[in-house]
């Protein structure tokens, strides 16, 4: 994951198109995705946010602590 993509707001309909870059929709619905911070499983109607630190596509959740985190 070389490429950098600044995203900083996405439509829902374009959320899936621009997961399936990096291979994690199937993943998503296939229940393989948990949240950074908490460790609940991503769900698409909890996805909150989700950001490349490092070489590694992180996701948080929709929860409070999470969302906070995920600014960060």
């Amino acid at each position: 994951m070389n490429d950098k993509i600044q995203i900083p707001a996405i439509h829902d309909k374009d959320l899936r198109k621009i997961l399936d870059r990096f291979g994690a929709s199937e993943k998503i619905d296939n229940g393989e995705i948990y949240c950074f911070n908490c460790h609940e499983l991503i769900t698409w109607e909890n996805l909150f946010a989700f950001k490349i630190i490092e070489d590694q596509l992180l996701f948080f959740c929709d929860h409070p602590n999470c969302i906070e985190k995920s600014s960060k």
